[in-house]
């Protein structure tokens, strides 16, 4: 797994991998799920369309959290190695 996208390319692959390996995701649908991103500088969460449910996103902003609204991020690009099944009938 991998992507372009500077700064939030970590950010981007640990999200994807916590996707499948954690929550049990189909690797297709982890890499197309929407992401978030924050660093130091600019201090602002960056978020994907529908990667925060509102009330998240509210209950940050109350507490001083800024949001920039990016279309896409660190496009991953993934494989994975699924165990053989062998036929034997």
């Amino acid at each position: 797994m991998g992507a372009p996208g500077g700064s939030t390319i970590i950010t981007a692959v640990f999200q994807t991998f916590v996707n499948v390996a954690e929550f049990g995701m189909d690797l297709n649908d982890a890499v197309q799920a929407g992401r978030f991103h924050h660093q130091w500088k600019p201090d602002e969460i960056w978020i994907e369309q529908a990667s925060f449910p509102v009330a998240t996103q509210d209950s940050l902003a109350k507490v001083g959290y800024k949001f920039k609204d990016v279309k896409r991020m660190a496009v991953i690009k993934a494989i994975q190695r699924l165990p053989m099944v062998i036929c034997t009938a």
